[in-house]
């Protein structure tokens, strides 16, 4: 539904639509290709954690439909930043529905490769995760591979390029 044309244009996508977009129910959620940065992946990850407080009443849970329904999320060639996947990674930690992750082509690094191993050790859930062609080296593929150590749920990484 949200699309660009080529790699250099970027769809504007409000706070507003982000919170319609996973209010739907819907359990593959499709932002491929679209220019999504940091900034928007601020804007929609917390729709995403399990364990998000209520605004007004803190000792209350306000889990959003997107972190009970969304099961394949994709964010494939996009502009995510470790600062980005950063916020991501805060929000999956509680999240238990997302059982695929597609993060190949953005632009995580060994920094973002850090985070997603934290990801790896707390998330009981994700089964299918691809964070390929993201410029990760050694030291991030080390800090994936030490968040695979105790997860007994995860079925495939995808750390090509």
């Amino acid at each position: 539904q949200f699309r660009a044309t080529d790699e250099n244009e970027r769809v504007e996508i409000s706070e507003k639509e982000f919170s319609r977009l996973f209010q739907t129910k819907k359990e593959r959620i499709n932002l491929a290709m679209i220019g999504l940065g940091d900034k928007e992946v601020e804007y929609f990850a917390p729709l995403l954690d399990g364990q998000r407080k209520n605004a007004i009443d803190p000792g209350r849970l306000d889990v959003h439909d997107g972190a009970k329904y969304c099961r394949s999320l994709y964010l494939n060639h996009n502009k995510i930043t470790d600062k980005g996947i950063k916020k991501l990674v805060d929000a999956l930690e509680n999240n238990n529905s997302l059982t695929e992750l597609y993060l190949q082509y953005n632009k995580l690094g060994d920094a973002g490769a850090k985070h997603i191993g934290r990801l790896l050790e707390k998330n009981r859930r994700l089964k299918k995760l691809d964070v390929g062609a993201n410029g990760i080296g050694e030291p991030g593929v080390g800090d994936i591979v030490d968040g695979l150590q105790d997860n007994g749920t995860i079925e495939s990484v995808g750390l090509f390029g």
